[in-house]
């Protein structure tokens, strides 16, 4: 069996036995891919990063009887830093939320590359997090074909955020949540800590 390379964002960790973990990964070729990573529970794993919410990896899958397993993979880029803060990490989830919700199993390489942007809007930026996460949310709507863009956010350029605001994004962040839920028929986890 080959293995198969994917640039992944880790949307979603979970436990699955003992010692593994099941990984739900937003590809840049392939939409959202599921896998299994084994022993990464373990105190000697070396592949715990690979497991890790927010992790930007790439990753060898390998397809035994039809569900993929992580044999092995490679740091690109760690945000574990949005842990560290309230607003940026309800933002991130936010996001990664939206993703698995809007994207499926469609290619969708331009809506990842918006997405490692938004990271690093927030990330190296200073950007307003729930601005971000709101421009991040409509954008995802437009991409699973509901034109639902309000006329105030016609591009999607973090760059041109500015790094104070005179509303508060919280509000249409949940609007834009609102709306995807209305759209997509799903109910999002985020909505509790909004």
């Amino acid at each position: 069996m080959s293995a198969i390379s994917y640039k992944a964002i880790v949307l979603k960790s979970s436990d699955y036995n003992e010692y593994d973990k099941r990984l739900t990964l937003f590809t840049e070729n392939e939409g959202v891919v599921c896998a299994v990573i084994k022993g990464i529970k373990k105190k000697t794993a070396k592949l715990k990063f690979a497991g890790e919410i927010f992790g930007f990896n790439e990753y060898q899958l390998v397809n035994k009887n039809g569900f993929f397993t992580v044999a092995n993979a490679t740091q690109i880029e760690s945000f574990f830093e949005f842990s560290k803060n309230h607003d940026n990490f309800l933002s991130v989830t936010a996001m990664l939320e939206v993703t698995e919700k809007s994207v499926g199993d469609s290619p969708s390489g331009e809506l990842f590359i918006k997405l490692l942007k938004a990271f690093k809007a927030i990330l190296y930026g200073n950007k307003n997090p729930y601005l971000v996460a709101m421009r991040y949310t409509y954008y995802a709507l437009a991409f699973a074909g509901y034109d639902s863009t309000p006329e105030k956010i016609q591009e999607f350029d973090f760059d041109i955020l500015p790094n104070e605001v005179r509303f508060e994004p919280v509000t249409y962040l949940k609007e834009a949540i609102n709306i995807l839920e209305q759209r997509l028929g799903v109910r999002l986890m985020v909505r509790i800590a909004l």
